[in-house]
């Protein structure tokens, strides 16, 4: 495992801590934590546009409730 260190602004460090501490979490967890979500929306951009990169037809999600049933 690898050890990164991060210099923080000292109202977003406090702004952290008081987080850390108001969940009753280890800053380690939350950190980890929050890289990995960042790491998974990027990734979920990148589907994205290469998804619409592709110009194919586009289904209104409202159309396809009502095709299946699911529409309320």
């Amino acid at each position: 495992m690898q050890t990164i260190q991060v210099e923080l602004p000292d109202v977003l460090a406090a702004t952290f801590e008081q987080a850390c501490l108001g969940s009753g979490q280890v800053r380690q967890t939350v950190l980890q934590e929050l890289i990995t979500r960042y790491l998974e929306d990027i990734e979920d951009v990148r589907d994205v546009m290469e998804i619409l990169a592709r110009n194919e037809p586009v289904i209104p999600l409202a159309e396809i409730e009502r095709k299946h049933g699911l529409a309320d």
